[in-house]
C-alpha cells in the first residue's frame, strides 16, 4: 500500500451507517463532510484505530488494526472519530524530512554509487566573478561574488534512459535594486552547442521554473518554459527524467518523497545531443552561493 501525506481536520466525527465485520475494508458513515476529502487520515472506532486511504462520498476505504490495535466488528451507529496519534506524527515527520526514518545521509553519487566531490565537476564561470567550488561535508557549495551565473558540469550518462535527482538551495545578499536579496539554484542538462534546459528554484519568488538558456558562453535572460509556485524550504528537490521516449520530464518536490510533474518536453524542441549535466548558482549577486546536497545520475533518489 502506498501511503499518502497525512491529512488533518478539527473536531471531525460521525457515526457508522451500517455494521462492519472485523475484516471489512470499506465502511459507510452517516456524514463524511467533517473529514478530509481524501486519504490518508486515522480514525478511532470503539478501541480500534484504522487508516483511511480513500474517500468516495460517505464510503471510506480503510486499513484495519493500526498501531497495535485489534480489528473488531463494529455496530451501526458507533461513533467514528478522527484523532491525532503517534502514527500521524511519525508519518508527518517522514513526509517532511527524508532522513527521519533512519536512511543513510544524503550523498552525491553517480549511477554506480561512486561518491562524487567538487573535484568531479568542471567549473563554468560566465564573468569575472571569481566563482569557487568547494566541499562541505556531503554537499558541494558553489560561490560567486557578482551578479553573474556560475555552474558545475560533468558528463551526462551514456545510457538511453536515466534520471537525475538532487536537493538544492541558494542564498544571497544582493544589492538594493533587488530588494536586498536574490537567490537561486539550478539543475539541468546541456547539449554540445551549449544550450541548456534546467529547473530553477527562486526562494525569494516562491517559484520554481523550467528554463531554456540560449547559449552557454553568452548568457541571456532565460526563456521560462513553465513556472510553478512553491513554498520557501531549506532544500528544494528536483528530478529530471529521460525515459527514452524522446521527452524530458521535470519533477518537483519539497521533501524528496512526494513529487509533482511540472512538465514534459520533446528533446528535439530545445536541445541537440545532450552531453553534460548541470548544477548552477542563478543570479547570485554579492556573496551568493548555491548548494548541491544530493546528486544521482540514474539510480533514483539518494538515500532510498
Amino acid at each position: 500500500m502506498t501511503q499518502l501525506r497525512e491529512q488533518f481536520a478539527n473536531n471531525a466525527q460521525t457515526t457508522l451507517n451500517g455494521a462492519i465485520t472485523n475484516a471489512a475494508t470499506l465502511l459507510v458513515v452517516a456524514d463524511s463532510s467533517m473529514f478530509p476529502s481524501a486519504g490518508d487520515f486515522r480514525l478511532l472506532i470503539d478501541s480500534e484505530l484504522v487508516l483511511c486511504t480513500a474517500v468516495a462520498g460517505d464510503t471510506l476505504t480503510i486499513a484495519r488494526a493500526q498501531e497495535g490495535t485489534t480489528a473488531a466488528a463494529h455496530n451501526s451507529g458507533t461513533r467514528v472519530y478522527q484523532l491525532l496519534t503517534q502514527g500521524d506524527l511519525d508519518r508527518y515527520c517522514q513526509d517532511n524530512n527524508p532522513l527521519f526514518d533512519g536512511g543513510p545521509a544524503l550523498r552525491i553519487i553517480d549511477a554506480n554509487e561512486n561518491i562524487l566531490t567538487s573535484a568531479d565537476f568542471t567549473l563554468q564561470d560566465w564573468g569575472s566573478g571569481g566563482a569557487v567550488k568547494s566541499d562541505n561535508g556531503s554537499s558541494i557549495v558553489l560561490v560567486t561574488n557578482t551578479l553573474t551565473n556560475a555552474a558545475l558540469t560533468r558528463p551526462a550518462p551514456t545510457t538511453a534512459t536515466w534520471q537525475l535527482t538532487a536537493a538544492l538551495r541558494g542564498v544571497s545578499i544582493g544589492p538594493s535594486s533587488f530588494n536586498g536579496w536574490w537567490s537561486g539554484a539550478s539543475l539541468g542538462v546541456m547539449d554540445t552547442a551549449g544550450k541548456i534546459v534546467c529547473q530553477n528554484y527562486w526562494a525569494h519568488k516562491m517559484q520554481c521554473n523550467v528554463n531554456k538558456w540560449d547559449q552557454l558562453a553568452s548568457y541571456v535572460f532565460p526563456d521560462i518554459i513553465a513556472a510553478y509556485s512553491c513554498p520557501i524550504v531549506e532544500w528544494m528537490w528536483f528530478r529530471i527524467r529521460r525515459p527514452g521516449d524522446g521527452n524530458w520530464y521535470f519533477d518537483l518536490s519539497d521533501n524528496g518523497k512526494f513529487w509533482v510533474n511540472v512538465g514534459s518536453y520533446p528533446e528535439s524542441a530545445f536541445l541537440g545531443t545532450v552531453d553534460r549535466i548541470f548544477f548552477g548558482a542563478i543570479n547570485p549577486a554579492s556573496g551568493g552561493w548555491a548548494t548541491l546536497a544530493a546528486w544521482d545520475d540514474g539510480a533514483g533518489i539518494l538515500g532510498s
